[in-house]
């Protein structure tokens, strides 16, 4: 398995993909910082954790056009039948491409953190946030990606076709949104139990938990947020490896 996930990282390494959407990254946090910045152009300071954590539902619609290139060439070039015949079992060829894109999706946020940071340092602006619910926003945006991750790694896998995983995945991220939207209106015209239900997939689904700001969760939340989305990733992950393992590799 290390020398398989050695040899993902060195094709990693020399796809120019991966730091051209990086740099599309960085570049959405200085456009997101600057609008911000000129709409709040009364205030006293610039608050520079006001979209700090945006950078997940950016990495919901750029990681699966990176997938469209790396992932989907993978497939269809049929290295996974190679690895097959090299002895790796599937969990592991599974397990090293979610990995992947785990790094992939880090190297994502890191890039629009850093311009969200830069542009702050650049016009001196605070902090709204303590150190600790910082902290709690940052794990919760960390598990959002690796849920991520995990979503678009299942779709590859259990389709095992790199066109049709690439149009699943770059058109879920845009469900994703009209899903989130619906689930907000149903949120704020319910009154009944059946908000519950909505309320349950709005802290569940991570493609909603990359929509929400600092506002639209309240701290308390967070230890069941947290559980929610460790539950999403082992479904997820394990139903990969269970459909990946019974799929015919032609």
């Amino acid at each position: 398995m290390n020398k398989l996930f050695g040899s993902l990282i060195f094709l990693l390494v020399r796809s120019k993909s991966i730091y051209i959407l990086a740099f599309i990254m960085f570049l959405l946090a200085l456009l997101t910082c600057a609008n911000n910045y000129e709409s709040s152009s009364l205030l006293t300071s610039f608050i520079v954790d006001d979209q700090l954590f945006a950078f997940p539902f950016y990495i919901g619609i750029l990681l699966p056009i990176f997938d469209s290139c790396f992932l989907a060439n993978f497939i269809d070039s049929g290295m996974t039948k190679e690895a097959i015949m090299h002895g790796y079992k599937r969990e592991h060829i599974y397990i090293s491409i979610l990995f992947l894109n785990i790094i992939v999706s880090f190297i994502f946020g890191l890039a629009y953190i850093f311009g969200d940071l830069l542009f702050g340092f650049y016009v001196k602006g605070v902090f709204s946030l303590t150190a600790m619910e910082l902290t709690k926003w940052f794990l919760l945006s960390i598990l959002v990606l690796i849920s991520y991750s995990s979503l678009y790694t299942f779709i590859y896998f259990v389709t095992h076709n790199g066109i049709a995983g690439s149009g699943i995945s770059i058109s879920s991220s845009f469900i994703a949104l009209v899903l989130f939207l619906f689930i907000d209106y149903r949120l704020n015209s319910l009154s009944d139990v059946r908000v519950y239900f909505y309320q349950f997939l709005n802290l569940f689904l991570p493609t909603n938990q990359s929509l929400l700001n600092n506002h639209c969760v309240h701290f308390a939340s967070f230890p069941i947020v947290y559980f929610y989305q460790f539950i999403f990733i082992f479904l997820v992950t394990i139903l990969g490896i269970y459909f990946f393992k019974k799929k015919e590799i032609a």
